[in-house]
């Protein structure tokens, strides 16, 4: 703890996410991330505003964090049932 620099945002940070696992013994930070930014992706934040909470310098880094379960993917897909499936000279 005495090597997390705490005068910035990201040292706060940094120590946080330290002390809440030395704590309470929770050995599973990643999952915690990977809740926190599934959960900010699904509540319309923008992926740059993720990256940049969970510290990461590059897209390509956040990218492991932001995958949707088949529940989330279900809820945003788009509702074509009110468009008609005929097409010219078929009968459906």
């Amino acid at each position: 703890m005495a090597q997390i620099n705490t005068k910035t945002v990201m040292g706060k940070r940094d120590a946080a996410i330290i002390s809440l696992g030395a704590t309470t013994g929770l050995r599973a930070v990643d999952s915690l991330r990977r809740h926190l930014a599934k959960n900010l992706i699904v509540s319309g934040v923008p992926v740059t505003t993720i990256a940049q909470i969970l510290g990461h310098q590059s897209m390509e880094s956040v990218k492991q964090y932001l995958s949707l379960d088949g529940q989330n993917l279900k809820e945003r897909a788009l509702d074509f049932s009110a468009i008609p499936l005929a097409r010219e000279g078929v009968v459906m």
